[in-house]
């Protein structure tokens, strides 16, 4: 997916996956000058998403993350980011 300007200011990407998945990866590329100031991997269990388990990520030279989840029970799997300044 590609945004073009106004850039939207979302702030995270996910997939509620219903059913177990072997195998899940999501990319997100950012676009500079506007780089997160911190990403991060969560999965959450579908019966309760306050339980989530967290992984920080780093931007990597192509200004990109990669979650990558393995042998996923049914839940939430996904990136989220914070950027720099106040909300918008």
């Amino acid at each position: 997916m590609e945004f073009t300007p106004p850039f939207p200011r979302d702030r995270d990407t996910s997939r509620r996956l219903r059913l177990p998945v072997r195998e899940y990866v999501i990319d997100v590329e950012f676009t500079r000058p506007a780089l997160p100031v911190r990403c991060v991997q969560f999965t959450a269990p579908r019966e309760d998403e306050s339980a989530r388990t967290e992984r920080v990520l780093t931007l990597d030279e192509g200004d990109r993350v990669c979650a990558m989840g393995v042998d996923l029970d049914p839940c939430v799997f996904g990136i989220r980011w914070e950027w720099p300044g106040p909300p918008p």
